[in-house]
């Protein structure tokens, strides 16, 4: 969800820099901690899309606005690419690939409101959840002479939702309703001229827009910031989708670049003091041995020791069920090393990219179950993680020094009437960050599942939260 105009920060993601982006168009402060060298940040993928041919143009310009019957009266700014992607789009299916914040939605309005003018069916627009979903409705309605439009829930009766259907001329949905409703035969897609996928990189697997896409045949038009990080991926999110054109931008293309602002990005590197680092030597001895185990007998062997990923040691347990089906001796014995090690992985994570607080928090929950694993009784017991705990308990300062760099910019930012998102990995961080930044007006935000810090938030509650943060009635979200 964009939030125009303000401030933002992500915070502690990654342990060893922090980059401070500042976006001209908003006066917005963006930071972001990592800990890949600039170079490594950003996997690009877009060659393997790109797909750019000269478009005759679909819309008519007039005093630097979209021109048509449909759309209200100098409502939408005219911009290059946005009118060359939705005249592609309307020529057959299409996969628009467009970064956060550069009109996705827009496109998908003036795609909706030619076919529209030309087509006798409705338009079908998907999202994978409800605030999504609304956020659609209130903008499309926003710029769109249309009164026939409806937004279905799961809390709307089935035979109410059956009664809007027949009437609407675009419905707005999660995926799962229209799934649910196509399975019990309450309607069909047949009189859908074009379906709308948002967040189209879901596309993949079981998931609700599979199964809507399996009893369509019509014209779609797929949005979203990323396909995926990989080829096959992406194939699959294409197939899936069953598109046959692929629209792709980034801030450089010839069309975009008039429409983006300049942004300074500067990045600050953080060390870990020495206390932390000698906790972290005694973790990784650990991780490392239980890798050195494993590739002995034949897994991970695909990298170098130190390159071991999480997603790799957990892809291991799968690995080592399939080799050792027959030899349960060994099976096991593997499975524990690939447990410890995984358990090894997870408080590096936490030290590293956390703290110390959030790093203990971790052994405590794990210290106080009633039931433990074997592989957890294990790594409790080692001499390595008994002396790394005991460091943990030993530690005096910051709980990680990124704390003190985000202080210092937020109040900063603040001084100089400037509003601050900070994004944070885990929930454990929340209390500290709130702690740091005591005196300034900051409200906690987080999904609506029950975290180990406190009660998650009502939908509701979260859309109040977001209204009064626009609203500039506190600093810091």
């Amino acid at each position: 969800m964009s939030i125009n105009g303000i401030g933002i920060i992500y915070c502690l993601l990654k342990p060893s820099f922090l980059i401070n982006v500042k976006d001209h168009s908003s006066s917005r402060t963006i930071i972001t901690f990592t800990h890949n060298s600039p170079e490594q940040v950003q996997t690009n993928i877009y060659d393997f899309l790109k797909n750019q041919k000269k478009i005759e143009l679909k819309f008519i310009v007039k005093d630097g606005f979209v021109s048509h019957h449909l759309v209200k009266e100098r409502s939408i700014l005219a911009k290059d690419f946005q009118l060359n992607i939705a005249s592609s789009a309307l020529e057959s299916s299409t996969l628009v690939v467009l970064p956060t914040g550069m009109g996705k939605t827009i496109i998908s309005i003036l795609v909706a409101a030619e076919m529209l003018s030309n087509e006798s069916g409705k338009i079908l627009m998907v999202s994978p959840t409800r605030p999504l979903t609304e956020q659609h409705f209130h903008s499309f309605q926003r710029f769109l002479r249309i009164e026939e439009m409806v937004m279905f829930s799961g809390s709307m009766k089935p035979a109410k939702r059956v009664e809007e259907w027949s009437k609407a001329r675009i419905v707005f949905s999660t995926p799962q309703t229209i799934k649910n409703d196509l399975e019990k035969e309450r309607y069909d897609l047949s009189d859908v001229s074009l379906l709308i996928v948002d967040e189209a990189h879901r596309s993949v697997g079981d998931y609700a827009y599979t199964g809507i896409l399996s009893q369509y045949s019509g014209h779609v038009l797929a949005l979203t910031a990323s396909p995926g990080g990989d080829s096959k991926k992406i194939n699959e999110v294409i197939e899936n989708l069953d598109v046959d054109n692929i629209e792709v931008r980034t801030s450089g293309d010839e069309d975009v670049k008039d429409h983006v602002k300049g942004i300074d990005i500067e990045w600050r590197r953080t060390e870990l003091p020495e206390d932390m680092k000698q906790i972290k030597a005694l973790v990784d001895d650990f991780l490392q041995e239980r890798i050195r185990k494993l590739r002995k007998l034949g897994f991970l062997r695909d990298c170098r020791p130190k390159m071991v990923s999480k997603k790799k040691l957990l892809k291991a347990r799968d690995e080592i069920l399939k080799k050792y089906i027959r030899n349960k001796g060994l099976m096991f014995g593997s499975l524990h090393n690939q447990a410890q090690a995984v358990l090894a992985d997870h408080m590096l994570e936490l030290l590293e990219t956390q703290g110390v607080v959030q790093c203990r928090l971790y052994i405590d929950r794990m210290r106080e179950k009633t039931k433990k694993s074997k592989a957890e009784k294990g790594f409790l017991k080692d001499p390595r993680i008994v002396g790394s705990i005991g460091g943990l308990e030993d530690f005096e300062g910051p709980s990680h020094p990124k704390l003190d760099l985000m202080e210092d910019i937020v109040r900063g930012s603040v001084d100089r009437g400037e509003t601050v998102i900070i994004f944070t990995q885990i929930r454990d961080t929340i209390p500290l960050i709130m702690e740091r930044l005591d005196g300034l007006k900051i409200e906690r935000f987080v999904g609506q599942a029950k975290g180990k810090d406190g009660r998650g938030l009502k939908q509701k509650e979260q859309k109040e939260i977001l209204d009064r943060f626009r609203k500039r009635e506190f600093d810091v979200l």
